[in-house]
Parts: C-alpha cells; sequence; structure tokens
C-alpha cells in the first residue's frame, strides 16, 4: 500500500498527469479520509486541478482507507503544523508500515525520523526515466510544467536526471 497525500496529488492533477503515479507506483495507491476531504474542498471551490483528481476517487482508481482507533489516536499526537491529510497520512503509514509519497520537505523530514517510508517527487521523477516510462527529455518537460503550473522550485534537476 502507498499513501498519496494532497500535495503530490495536485502537483501531478495540475499538468494532467495523473496517470504518471500509476506507471511509476503501481495500482494499489490509497489516500487516507481527510486528503480525499482536502480534495473534495478543493472541487467545490472550483479548482482545475482538482476536479481530475477527484475523478481518479470516483472511478475507484485511488481508494480511500479508512482509519483504525489507533491510526486516528496516533494521529493527534502529530504536529500541528500538519494538515489533517498530513497527520492521518503519515499515521497509517506508520501503523500499517506503508510508504507516503509527497512532496512536502516537512512530511519526508518527519518520516524519515519516525523510520515511515517516503517517496519523494525527485524519487518518482528519476524511477519516471531511470524505469524507461518517460525518456529524460520528456522528465525534463514534466519538470519544468510543474514548476510552471505548480510554482514548484525542484532544485534537485541535476540528480534527479544523472546517469
Amino acid at each position: 500500500m502507498i499513501l498519496l497525500d494532497t500535495n503530490i496529488l495536485s502537483t501531478f492533477g495540475k499538468i494532467g498527469r495523473l496517470g504518471l503515479l500509476f506507471e511509476a507506483l503501481g495500482d494499489n495507491l490509497v489516500v487516507s479520509p481527510n486528503v480525499l476531504s482536502e480534495v473534495k474542498k478543493a472541487k467545490e471551490l472550483g479548482y482545475d486541478h482538482a476536479k481530475i483528481v477527484y475523478s481518479i476517487f470516483a472511478k475507484g482508481k485511488i481508494r480511500v482507507v479508512q482509519m483504525s482507533d489507533n491510526e486516528s489516536a496516533y494521529a493527534g499526537t502529530l504536529p500541528k503544523s500538519f494538515g489533517s491529510g498530513e497527520r492521518d497520512t503519515a499515521s497509517i503509514a506508520k501503523c500499517r508500515k506503508a510508504a507516503v509519497v509527497t512532496n512536502e520537505k516537512k512530511i519526508i523530514n518527519f518520516c524519515q525520523r519516525e523510520g515511515i517510508a517516503v517517496i519523494s517527487l525527485n524519487s518518482v521523477l528519476r524511477h519516471l526515466w531511470a524505469g524507461k516510462i518517460l525518456s529524460k527529455s520528456q522528465v525534463e518537460q514534466l519538470i519544468d510544467e510543474m514548476e510552471l503550473k505548480d510554482n514548484l522550485i525542484i532544485i534537485s534537476r541535476e540528480e534527479i536526471l544523472s546517469d
């Protein structure tokens, strides 16, 4: 099981390439209830990328996992600086020994400290070309598009694209 957080869904949704997450990570992609709520709220506010992401849920391609009492309790102990989706996601991943996919540095750092498997956006991008899903130049274009449409600055471009 691989847990996606809201920001990784948003990044790929904004460029209209959610399918790449399945190609890079497989079909066992899930979200926490609060990630679904965050996407639903963004959709209701009229964000186009959220409509795209929400349609993937509606088709059942990404399922929502319900939290156990232990997971809910643990989520309540996590930093208040995390959003509710981030707390749920980290809690489920820790309790179920699953991986989290994110491009939030604070979540990456937390997961590393807590022994939670974490897959960064940089790792996904690297795997897209190293795994021969996309060419190196296509990944470069993807990075350019993410930086433009999601206001990201991907500082490790050279590391992602190194041979």
